[in-house]
């Protein structure tokens, strides 16, 4: 019965459960419902990218198209895509997922383990043959060797990428610590002979970790080539004293920075006259680099000649004689160098701090810099490195002024550190301060995420006393940069309970105002500290060159210091601006005292001035110094002393030059000849 109803056809009631039954299954295996959803196809494009079926990259796809922000969708799709040889593609698949989770690759397992493992070698062969000059290349190969695990080749790829990028944020993350980045972006710098630019990498990379002798070498070598031998020596003996030699040589035989200028500059310092030990292991140490191992040999032996106990070049002849390094290049010129100019050849007279100081007031920082720099050396005051900071800002140089910034900061006390107007102060205008500090603000809001502007600009909003703007701006830099000493000792100083709270220093303004620093200028001269006085004067002075008395001012100064000279011109200005040559001489203007809080103290300098004009000269114990003479008889009119007075500039008179007889100063002798007659 039952098999002839289901031969023969049934009732619809009774098949109609199966038959829905059966057409439900179809439906579900035709059309794109929920079991294709369920379908895991990041599995089945791994598990195909293992067999090199070259279907993993359709169903990467499909698991993109499920999920569009996965990361590993992206990663695996930017895998097949590499292993398929499409490169611009995988690629942009691979910043894709770093810009998801910049973590994404972190912990992967191998590519040889992803896909057939005799295919990944040549594939990344191929890729590094386009890496050379192509950022996203360079990008592409540094991920896929993070994920092999070779972070070593990995970073120098990605600091490639940034190079040839000129900023590549994701680039920057995956190589991981600033001090990485910065040591390959040294050794590209030394390979390319851009001596600048490896000096301020390895500096970058010393500031980070001081620990590595590499980058001292790293400087050492890049500052020698550039011909700044002191400093390379003393650069030398940082590394040779953080590490034993032996452990170097295997770094700077893979070093290769450019050969011909490493060459030069060490058979430069062979030729020397009296070469020191530190000057022999230099010229070896560039000699090895440049590949004259016979060269560096000879230089290695002259260094145990002088020390036969010496480590670096015993274990510099010793590595060479294991690894069979013992020729120079073919063709190589190994003669002597150019010679040496002498020691004592006549050298142009440095400049000061406060001539540096002077240039920077008028925003003149070329001319500042010129000045600066001869007094850059090894045992240079820290106050020089402030001054460089602000120099180089100004002229736009901004890594360079931060490396400055941090070696100043490093030396320099706490009081130091966080004094107010530090920067402020050094400045005539306050928007000459203004345009400078633009500077700094301006490469700030460039990449918001950069440490060092963030670093620059808080040490800056110290000092000017703005302590929340400070701890804001050091966040960034906390983050980016955790192991700076810099940034570690202000995120300490403005813990403190006295950095809490912003302030203004001592009631006077931020940005003080000519007035205001004539009135500062005021209370060093009455303590006693002229050459302070004279600095505030000129600051005020070239903020604003008609303030009431400040020639004056300069005059006394040049008084108290015993700066006769510079006295005189004073002088020769005050009569032009009281207009003495017309003038009777009883409306001149010039009593000294007046800044003094001592009379004696007066007495003693104006004694002083006496003695230079009489003593110690010629003629009858004559001195001839017109301009003293001058100005000593117009401080003694000022005192109402009208016959020496006229005694004094009777004496300027005969001993001046014709053309030096001022008509201001004729007027006030004929002045002090009628007072006194």
């Amino acid at each position: 019965m039952n098999r002839n109803c289901i031969i023969q056809g049934a009732p619809l009631a009774r098949v109609a459960p199966l038959f829905a039954l059966l057409m439900l299954l179809a439906a579900g295996l035709n059309a794109e419902g929920p079991e294709v959803e369920a379908i895991d196809w990041l599995k089945r494009s791994q598990s195909a990218l293992f067999d090199g079926n070259r279907e993993s990259a359709r169903y990467a796809v499909n698991a993109l198209k499920a999920n569009p922000m996965g990361a590993r969708e992206n990663v695996q799709l930017s895998l097949a895509l590499f292993w398929m040889g499409q490169f611009d593609d995988s690629a942009r698949y691979m910043r894709r997922a770093l810009a998801v989770d910049p973590g994404a690759i972190v912990g992967l397992p191998p590519l040889a383990s992803r896909m057939p493992g005799a295919d990944v070698g040549m594939r990344l062969t191929q890729l590094a043959l386009r890496a050379e000059a192509d950022s996203e290349m360079c990008f592409l190969t540094g991920a896929l060797l993070l994920i092999d695990q070779d972070r070593r080749r990995a970073i120098a790829f990605l600091v490639r990428a940034e190079e040839l990028a000129g900023s590549d944020t994701q680039a920057s993350r995956l190589s991981g610590n600033s001090d990485d980045r910065s040591r390959q972006r040294g050794i590209n710098s030394l390979r390319t002979g851009d001596w600048s630019d490896a000096t301020r990498s390895f500096a970058f990379a010393a500031l980070d970790t001081p620990g590595p002798a590499e980058h001292y070498t790293g400087m050492a070598i890049a500052l020698a080539a550039s011909q700044d031998v002191p400093v390379a020596r003393h650069m030398l003996a940082r590394a040779l004293a953080r590490y034993a030699p032996e452990s170097l040589f295997p770094w700077l035989h893979d070093l290769k920075p450019a050969p011909a200028a490493c060459a030069s500059a060490g058979r430069a310092l062979l030729a020397l006259a009296q070469p020191t030990k530190a000057d022999l292991q230099l010229a070896a140490l560039l000699l090895f680099c440049a590949g004259y191992h016979a060269s560096a040999s000879d230089a290695a032996v002259r260094v145990l000649v002088a020390d036969k106990l010496d480590r670096f070049a015993y274990d510099l002849k010793s590595f060479q004689e294991q690894r069979g390094l013992a020729a120079d290049p073919a063709g190589a010129d190994t003669g002597p160098a150019a010679p040496t100019p002498l020691p004592d050849a006549p050298q142009p007279t440095p400049g000061t701090l406060e001539d540096a100081r002077r240039h920077i007031r008028r925003a003149d920082y070329a001319a500042a810099l010129k000045v600066l720099d001869p007094l850059v050396t090894a045992g240079a005051e820290h106050e020089v490195y402030r001054l460089v900071f602000v120099v180089l800002i100004g002229k736009g140089d901004f890594l360079d002024a931060a490396v400055a910034l941090q070696t100043w900061f490093e030396k320099a006390s706490r009081e130091d550190r966080t004094r107010l107007n530090a920067v402020r102060d050094l400045f005539g205008r306050s928007e000459q301060f203004d345009a400078w500090h633009k500077t700094v603000i301006d490469r700030r809001n460039a990449d918001p995420n950069a440490a060092l502007p963030r670093l620059v600009n808080a040490w800056i909003e110290v000092t000017r006393g703005r302590y929340r703007a400070a701890r804001e701006e050091l966040v960034v830099a906390k983050i980016e940069l955790p192991t700076n000493e810099m940034v570690k000792s202000l995120d300490r100083i403005l813990a403190e309970e006295a950095f809490l709270q912003d302030v203004t220093p001592d009631g006077v303004r931020e940005d003080p105002s000519p007035r205001a620093l004539q009135g500062q200028a005021d209370k060093l001269f009455r303590a006693g500290d002229f050459e302070g006085a004279r600095n505030a004067y000129l600051k005020a002075a070239e903020a604003d060159a008609k303030l009431p008395y400040i020639t004056l001012s300069l005059l006394r100064c040049a008084f108290a210091l015993a700066d006769y000279n510079d006295g005189y011109l004073r002088l020769v200005q005050l009569l032009d601006e009281q207009q003495a040559a017309m003038a009777d001489g009883k409306a001149f203007q010039l009593l000294v005292v007046d800044g003094y809080a001592s009379a004696q103290v007066y007495a003693g300098h104006l004694e002083a001035l006496r003695k230079h004009c009489e003593q110690g000269g010629k003629d009858g114990g004559i001195k001839l110094d017109a301009e003293a003479w001058a100005l000593y008889g117009a401080v003694l009119i000022g005192e109402s002393s009208f016959k020496p007075a006229a005694t004094a500039l009777a004496n300027w008179k005969a001993f001046a030059p014709d053309r030096q007889l001022n008509s201001g100063l004729l007027r006030l002798l004929e002045y002090a000849n009628k007072r006194s007659g």
